[in-house]
């Protein structure tokens, strides 16, 4: 069988796997979105941002059904036909430095506009001998000496990268920051809940060359979790604890943690992100319009209900599940809005399960910008139009290239632009400077004149520091579809199917080795083991980026970094990478990073 007839057959089993898990839960009626069919589609239009709201470049982002894009400088996306099972879209974005963040949403629209936030990791050394305290701000785990084992079960003996964060139900960006977005979990009797968290942690454990570590059998660590002030009096006296399945995107019950004076303290047997919540069991649907100050209706506004945190559609509309029994407030916070606020709406405690319409709720009158869109022609078209400001950006999609963006006041703002027009992806930028509650208009549209796409022949990186780059009046590249090259031996027969690109000139020879299927971000290998998918597929060490000197000695072999394809033939192959590495004696580490390619490629 052969590579691709697998992972065909194993993304069938993910959506069949995914449907039957919807399927089964049909007949609780928990989770509704009215009018959703089992399995469907949406647009996706969304920024991937830090802790801090700035952009993320170089982020994947994938759905359900394993459908790939990667932000660009402003962090943008966009997932056509992105997979939503029974009203849920689930995405799940990777980038080196930060932990996984899946992310799910309540949608039944052809078009859906989001922002996800991933948290940073902290890490801390610790030896595998002795016991470990971790602290964070309003939490810690207590980790056990010789209590650790590898991938394959074996004990494991050196030092532990511990990566942590904590989040915190009180910080401003909490909604966004935790893993799962929607705050869905399924408790050990396969019930299907809301979540109302009292405070969440994401550990992974890694051994010194990144190979993943987890608990031995038989082994436990000790979680605390310090009780928000203002949550104390109602904290029961014990609580469920909760770990993220990322293969489902849910919170699934596992043990339990006890009230001990303002901390919860538990117990668990394994490591990812944990999270200790009160479980709502039954829920309804709750919808509504926020609209200005001249009752316009105002598009891709954060709304915040109870827990969760939803946006407005281009029509203002909004809607989500919400518990029964459960009282809570629904209001526009300035966090996520510029400064905008609302009246909060406190929603009392109700047991009907049927749709609840709050109806209009009205905030200031913002900033807006507006404007059209077109082709190189003048001909109106649909697209995505990105607005980028400090610390902030707003993506909206316009399906008759007429577009009113809510932006903060008195900024000078960048407009990107971008659609695909016959199968090519066409950009086009402008700029404007908006005011105070008031709509400023582009004096002319943006039109979309220029092919997405990178001049060739050119690549460069910094090596250690240094920039290193290519002549490009005497670059040249050879693609070894074998990838027998020095001075890596013992290949196997599936390395026949992947690419070993060696760009040089008179001074430098650089071999990026690749996958030849689709654009993607790549993992490159550590030590042989599956870290990522050059790993998996190629089973030896160190491979993924080779930078030689002219005379043919090795000066670093790179590893634990992502290669980043943005195109892939039938032109060129480019993207970006970055490396750590060890030279070429394999003594010292050094660091590869910031690398760009571009070079003309015709499979």
């Amino acid at each position: 069988m052969n590579q691709k007839t697998i992972k065909l057959l194993s993304l069938l089993l993910i959506i069949s796997s995914f449907v039957l898990f919807e399927q089964c839960r049909e007949d609780q009626q928990t989770y509704w979105v009215e009018d959703a069919p089992v399995i469907g589609v949406t647009y996706v239009h969304g920024t991937v941002v830090d802790a801090n709201r700035m952009p993320l470049a170089g982020v994947q982002v994938k759905d359900l059904a394993n459908k790939t894009a990667v932000t660009d400088q402003n962090g943008f996306f966009e997932l056509e036909n992105a997979a939503v099972i029974r009203g849920r879209l689930m995405l799940e974005a990777q980038q080196n430095g930060y932990f996984n963040k899946s992310y799910a949403l309540a949608t039944n629209q052809e078009h859906t506009t989001l922002q996800v936030m991933m948290s940073s990791k902290n890490t801390q050394m610790v030896s595998a001998a002795s016991p470990a305290l971790i602290e964070m701000e309003a939490a810690s785990v207590s980790l056990p000496d010789n209590g650790f084992v590898d991938e394959s079960g074996n004990a494991y003996t050196g030092m532990v990268e511990v990566a942590f964060t904590h989040y915190n139900p009180t910080d401003d960006y909490f909604e966004l920051l935790m893993p799962g977005g929607d705050f869905e979990g399924v408790r050990e009797n396969d019930e299907e809940v809301l979540l109302l968290s009292y405070g969440a942690m994401s550990v992974e454990l890694q051994d010194e060359a990144g190979n993943e570590l987890q608990l031995a059998e038989g082994e436990t660590a000790t979680l605390r979790f310090t009780v928000p002030s203002d949550m104390l009096a109602d904290a029961p006296a014990t609580i469920p604890l909760w770990y993220f399945d990322e293969a489902v995107g849910r919170w699934i019950e596992e043990g339990f943690a006890t009230l001990t004076g303002n901390e919860y303290i538990g117990t668990v047997s394994h490591f990812s992100a944990w999270n200790i919540d009160v479980p709502l069991d039954d829920r309804t649907w709750l919808e509504g319009q926020i609209v200005d100050c001249n009752g316009a209706p105002v598009p891709n506004i954060g709304v915040t209900v109870g827990p969760l945190l939803v946006y407005t559609n281009e029509n203002g509309n909004f809607g989500t599940n919400v518990a029964l029994g459960y009282e809570f407030s629904v209001y526009i916070g300035s966090s996520y809005n510029f400064g905008l606020t609302s009246e909060v709406i406190e929603v009392e405690a109700f047991n009907e399960n049927e749709a609840l319409n709050l109806g209009q709720i009205a905030i200031p009158c913002p900033a807006y910008i507006s404007g059209s869109i077109t082709d190189c022609d003048g001909n109106t078209s649909a697209g995505t139009v990105v607005a980028t400001w400090a610390n902030n950006s707003k993506v909206q999609y316009s399906g008759d290239g007429n577009f009113t963006m809510v932006v903060a006041q008195d900024v000078e703002i960048s407009l990107q632009a971008s659609a695909n027009i016959d199968g090519t992806v066409l950009l086009g930028e402008s700029s404007i400077t908006s005011t105070a509650a008031a709509e400023v208009s582009l004096t002319e549209p943006i039109a979309l004149c220029n092919e997405f796409n990178i001049e060739c022949p050119g690549v460069g990186f910094i090596l250690d520091g240094t920039p290193i780059i290519f002549d490009e009046e005497n670059l040249s590249y050879t693609i070894d579809d074998t990838l027998n090259i020095a001075p890596l031996t013992g290949l196997n027969d599936v390395m026949l199917e992947h690419l070993a690109i060696h760009i040089t000139d008179n001074y430098h020879r650089l071999s990026i080795i690749v996958p030849d299927t689709v654009p993607n971000i790549y993992d490159i290998a550590v030590d042989g083991y599956t870290d990522g998918i050059l790993a998996l597929l190629l089973d030896i060490p160190s491979v993924g980026i080779i930078y030689e000197n002219a005379d043919g000695s090795v000066s670093a072999i790179g590893f634990a970094g992502i290669i980043n394809l943005t195109v892939v033939g039938p032109d060129y192959i480019s993207g970006t990478f970055n490396a750590t590495g060890n030279n070429g004696g394999g003594s010292t580490t050094i660091n590869m990073t910031e690398g760009t390619f571009c070079i003309p490629y015709n499979p």
